[in-house]
């Protein structure tokens, strides 16, 4: 009989080798339910850095630091919310590598919702738009384990690259609670065979 993935499971084949007592995520109980859909635990995937929402636009450079306009014909925006190193936000995911999940730290961005379009900061829960790419930084077995901050631009399940904002998460912000949440999208989590993208 096969058996249901765990959070150990997902951590080794992600980063390459077992995961240390800290690097799986222990819920507490009313937090899980209410937060992580009943997960007990995850595996963390790194420290949060970034996140990059926008419409119509191309990311474009080594990096995918830079942006510019998808045709001239297209309304577009971006916004490139920069994540606190000090207070940090983990990302992680559950067992079977379908969701990722953003833990504790600093996820309060109701200081930058002036920046998105269309956007009334005074709701309880706020649609930031398609999320095009994720940043964080973690050790992994493909850089003989040395702290690297890598990126992962969302989409590229769509056989394009940068990515397909139609395959995109939407990112949601409850400013209440001052959680950031990924729903949807085509992605899954996954040993990774590049330098640059960590989740295929």
């Amino acid at each position: 009989m096969k058996r249901n993935p765990t959070s150990e499971d997902l951590y080794k084949t992600f980063h390459g080798r077992a995961a240390s007592k800290d690097k799986i995520i222990e819920l507490d109980e009313g937090e899980f339910e209410a937060d992580y859909n009943s997960h007990p635990d995850l595996a963390k995937l790194g420290d949060g850095v970034s996140l990059t929402c926008g419409e119509g636009v191309e990311l474009t450079g080594n990096t995918l630091s830079q942006i510019k306009p998808a045709s001239e014909d297209t309304e577009c925006w971006a916004v490139e919310i920069v994540l606190d190193r000090q207070r940090v936000v983990d990302v992680a995911g559950e067992p079977g590598g379908k969701q990722i999940f953003f833990v504790g730290g600093d996820q309060d961005v109701s200081h930058q919702l002036d920046k998105f379009p269309g956007v009334d900061p005074e709701k309880e829960l706020i649609n930031l738009g398609p999320c095009l790419k994720i940043e964080y930084q973690t050790e992994k077995k493909f850089d003989n384990f040395v702290p690297i901050v890598y990126f992962h631009a969302f989409g590229e399940e769509s056989g394009d690259y940068p990515g397909d904002e139609r395959y995109c998460p939407t990112l949601l912000y409850n400013r209440i609670r001052k959680r950031l949440y990924l729903v949807g999208g085509v992605y899954k989590i996954k040993r990774d065979g590049s330098a640059g993208s960590i989740i295929d």
